[in-house]
C-alpha cells in the first residue's frame, strides 16, 4: 500500500520512446493483479514492433487453472505523444478506447490505467475468474 504522494520521479518512471516502455506499463499492472489474486492468476505481455519499436503490447491475465487468458488491456502507439488505451471485457467483448496525450509525462496514462482496473466492472471480471477456477477445484475434489 503506498502511504505517500511521491512525484519527484515521474518523468524518470517509464522513458517516452524508449523500448520496453509498453511493456513495463503493462507488466507494472499486471504485476500487481497476479499478486494480489493470491495464485490464482499469472499475467503475460505481448508486443507488436516495427523496426525494433515497440508500436503496441498486451496484457494478458492468464488463469492456467481453467486454461483461460483474459485480454485486459492494449497499448497502441499513435504517435510520439498520444498512446491509445483499449480496455477490454471478458463477457460482451465490448471495448472502451482512449487516446492519452503522454508529451509530457506518463502519469495522465499511469491514472486511466488505474482508473480502469479499479471499476467495479473490472473487480466483477476477476472475481468472476477466481470464482470459475473455485468451482473447478470444487468439483475436483
Amino acid at each position: 500500500m503506498k502511504r505517500l504522494n511521491l512525484y519527484f520521479m515521474n518523468d524518470k518512471i517509464v522513458p517516452v520512446g524508449k523500448p520496453n516502455s509498453l511493456e513495463s506499463i503493462l507488466d507494472e499492472f499486471g504485476r500487481e493483479i497476479s499478486e494480489y489474486s493470491k495464485g490464482y492468476f499469472d499475467r503475460m505481455i505481448t508486443t507488436t514492433k516495427t523496426n525494433d519499436i515497440s508500436t503496441s503490447s498486451t496484457l494478458y491475465i492468464i488463469v492456467p487453472e481453467i486454461g483461460y487468458n483474459y485480454r485486459v488491456l492494449n497499448l497502441r502507439v499513435e504517435n510520439e505523444n498520444k498512446i491509445l488505451l483499449t480496455y477490454f471485457t471478458l463477457k460482451s467483448q465490448a471495448t472502451e478506447s482512449d487516446i492519452i496525450d503522454i508529451s509530457l509525462n506518463v502519469e495522465s496514462l499511469y491514472n486511466r490505467i488505474s482508473e480502469l482496473l479499479s471499476t467495479n466492472l473490472a473487480n466483477q471480471t476477476f472475481k468472476f475468474l477466481v470464482d470459475q477456477v473455485d468451482i473447478k477445484r470444487e468439483n475436483n475434489e
